[in-house]
């Protein structure tokens, strides 16, 4: 029996109200989780670096900022990013660097949703799956303000360009060559783009050497395929190192890290482990058991992504966009056939039940979700107006002890207070390390200071062959209890998270025990980035 028109027309109506109202709670949603951040280490020096490269003109191929660099040309292959983060910060300030990283994320976020509704996905499936399989990994990736961030989004819109070429529109490969150029100069994970485009393409000429039989490759189709890939890669030389970029990450790629947390793999019994198995879990159930057509070129792509996580836990956001766009319409094929809309119930009468919940949900987000979003935007020691400084982590005051009384010098320090004693004391003091790690510092030079940060071997190589004035390093650590037993080492100034020592003969000794510490936190705790 046929529906009146009336009762068609209203089902519709709510229909697209329904789905409006989920797209601006899914909204709400993921701008709340995206919008608390916290200062990474390298904020600092990202910003430092940006705003020398903007005043400038040109991108410094010599360090100014380490007194161990001197022989070392530096590759700075985020410099793009850099010039971004400091012009948004000089300015709207640290609220502009908490917006950008907010916008980067709701657009991947939107892109990721607008695909899902493309497979034919309702809109309230969509942000549950959305919810299920992204909300986790790009949270817990989005917490700081990184270059990262633009591998995010370029990775999401290569994937989904590699997916449209996978339909049959092979011109759309074209839209990677300005894609290209532009990631490359912004982050070095460019790679990661480059890597999967080529497996992509490797698995597809696979599949028509295997297929030739049946599907006869055509030369055109084949130069179609490889044409835009090879201008693609080709385009990523346009940066200002050339193939001397490519060498030098092709290095840097395979060299372990077991000190930065973020390149071991995951830990399955975490909350990173349990954002990586959920999404895993669920996608190979959807690829195993769902009915429509697989791709073996997408599969290769998704196997090689999901296989990522276990080797650095950095790459977990790139698993979780992969598999959304590959994966995401195979879960949902696989959920409306195990779990089918139970009963005979009419589309109308249907639809006017869920008016009760919509109007729920409407209220709800006016209620709280809007209110709290906008009061993360606005005011004072709010997430997207203060960037956090990580609670006892930054020597905050003893940093601002040497601003005021040291007028220049040769500090060794801590990894990750490099790039913070960097922006407030350099270049004036240089430093004898922060986060650029291979990008400046040669092998040698950095494991010399991570002796010296731990009080490994010969921890004091740093102090001994070096012209090193002052040293901060972690309070109550070993080489703080090292440095105590060093007759040519006094401490001239402690708190609960850090000790400056300087030389016994420095002319400096006398200026800073003389000087009274700022009455600042020792931490900055309670203070906002910078």
């Amino acid at each position: 029996m046929e529906q009146p028109a009336n009762q068609v027309e209203k089902h519709d109506r709510l229909g697209r109200w329904r789905s409006i109202g989920l797209v601006l709670l899914l909204l709400l949603v993921f701008a709340l989780l995206y919008s608390q951040t916290v200062a990474d280490p390298d904020l600092w020096g990202h910003l430092r670096f940006g705003r020398d490269t903007w005043e400038s003109g040109q991108i410094s191929r010599q360090d100014p900022y380490s007194y161990l660099t001197t022989d070392q040309t530096w590759i700075n292959h985020e410099w793009l990013t850099e010039v971004i983060f400091w012009r948004t910060f000089a300015m709207v300030g640290a609220r502009g660097l908490a917006i950008l990283k907010l916008t980067i994320g709701l657009l991947t976020t939107g892109i990721l949703y607008a695909h899902l509704r493309r497979c034919q996905i309702s809109s309230m499936k969509a942000a549950i799956l959305l919810l299920v399989l992204t909300a986790l990994p790009l949270w817990l990736f989005l917490v700081t303000i990184r270059p990262q961030l633009f591998t995010l989004l370029f990775f999401t819109l290569a994937i989904l360009i590699i997916c449209r070429a996978e339909q049959g529109h092979l011109g759309s490969l074209w839209l990677l060559v300005p894609l290209f150029v532009v990631w490359a100069n912004c982050h070095g994970g460019f790679l990661a783009g480059i890597g999967v485009l080529a497996l992509w393409a490797c698995a597809r000429i696979v599949q028509w050497v295997i297929q030739r039989d049946r599907i006869p490759i055509h030369p055109r189709t084949a130069l179609a395929l490889l044409g835009p890939i090879a201008v693609a890669v080709a385009a990523t030389l346009l940066n200002p190192y050339g193939l001397r970029l490519w060498a030098f990450l092709l290095r840097t790629a395979t060299v372990a890290r077991p000190e930065i947390r973020e390149w071991q793999p995951v830990a399955l019994i975490s909350n990173t482990g349990i954002s990586y198995l959920v999404p895993l879990g669920l996608t190979i159930t959807g690829l195993l058991y769902s009915r429509l057509e697989r791709r073996p070129a997408l599969i290769a792509v998704y196997v090689c992504t999901a296989f990522l996580p276990l080797l650095a836990n950095r790459h977990l956001p790139l698993f979780a966009v992969a598999a959304t766009v590959i994966a995401g319409e195979h879960v949902h094929e696989v959920w409306a056939r195990w779990l089918p809309r139970r009963g005979a119930i009419p589309k109308a009468r249907s639809a006017w039940r869920l008016l009760p919940w919509l109007t729920f949900l409407s209220i709800f987000g006016t209620a709280v979700l809007v209110p709290l979003l906008l009061y993360r935007l606005s005011g004072v020691q709010t997430p997207l107006s203060c960037i956090q400084l990580l609670k006892a982590y930054y020597p905050v005051r003893a940093v601002a002890l040497m601003k005021a009384t040291v007028p220049a010098g040769n500090l060794a320090v801590d990894f990750d207070w490099g790039e913070y004693a960097l922006w407030y004391l350099g270049p004036e003091v240089k430093v004898s390390v922060d986060g650029r790690r291979e990008t400046v510092y040669s092998e040698e030079i950095y494991q010399q200071n991570l002796r010296f940060m731990r009080g490994e071997g010969e921890w004091d190589t740093l102090l001994v062959a070096h012209k090193t004035d002052l040293a901060l390093v972690r309070a109550k650590g070993p080489t703080h209890n090292l440095l105590r037993l060093k007759p040519d080492w006094v401490v001239v100034y402690e708190d609960p998270v850090s000790a400056l020592f300087v030389r016994e003969d420095s002319p400096l000794r006398e200026r800073l025990q003389a000087a009274s510490p700022p009455e600042i936190p020792y931490d900055g705790q309670g203070l906002c980035f910078p």
